[in-house]
Parts: C-alpha cells; structure tokens; sequence
C-alpha cells in the first residue's frame, strides 16, 4: 500500500478488545478475548506508523451479531435475552449492520480516519 500511495486497511476485533467481558459467558482466560485486545492495538500502532504514508487502519468491533460465532448462545432463548439486555438498543447486530461499518472504513468517506476503533455493537461498550 505504501508503495502504491496509500490505501485503506479495516481489521476485525470485538467489543471485548475494548472491554472485559463478563463472567456469565467467560472464564477470563478465553484468547478469543485477548487476541481481540491485540488487534486494537496493532491497529493504533499501525495507524500511527503509516499515516504519512497515506495507509489509514482502522478497526471494527462487533457486539454480539448473528452469525455462526454465536449461534450456540443465540439459538437458547435465554442466553439471547441475556445478550440482548447487555445491548442498550435491545437487540443482537445483524451482518450487514458489520459490514456498512466496514465500507464506510474503507471509503473515501473516512479520509480523516486513523488508529479508530469502531463500536457497532448497539451501545454495549458505552455503559
């Protein structure tokens, strides 16, 4: 990308990147959550170090959406209303919520967006 004038790179974490997760579904030693905390950095840092280059890098996190990942969890009623009610809005994402997030990244439209870490996830990380 630098090579070519820049570019536009979108990496994929978590809400749990950015916040702990609770007990009710975790023991705290899962490394899908510690590997989610090590893409928000790796994007900061990489923004950082390829912003005059014109390579923006950003990354999304997802709150709990539908999609085989959660499939075990939103398929019992219980654990969905579970997850429902940790999201202000009420409710799981759906794919393409995810993936307009990620255009709107990689499109002309985020020129002035670097080293970002963007929650689509319904509100949960801002409780």
């Amino acid at each position: 990308m630098v090579k070519q004038g820049g570019g536009s790179i979108v990496n994929l974490s978590s809400i749990y990147g950015l916040v702990g997760r609770p007990r009710e579904i975790g023991t705290g030693l899962d490394p899908y959550v510690h590997s989610k905390g090590g893409v928000v950095q790796l994007t900061r840092d990489m923004a950082v170090h390829f912003a005059r280059e014109g390579v923006r890098v950003n990354a999304l996190c997802p709150g709990f959406v539908y999609t085989n990942l959660t499939k075990a969890l939103t398929d019992k009623p219980e654990s969905r209303k579970f997850l429902e009610d940790r999201h202000p809005m009420g409710r799981l994402g759906q794919p393409d919520e995810i993936a307009r997030a990620a255009l709107f990244l990689a499109s002309d439209d985020a020129s002035f967006v670097t080293g970002a870490c963007l929650p689509v996830d319904g509100g949960y990380t801002a409780q």
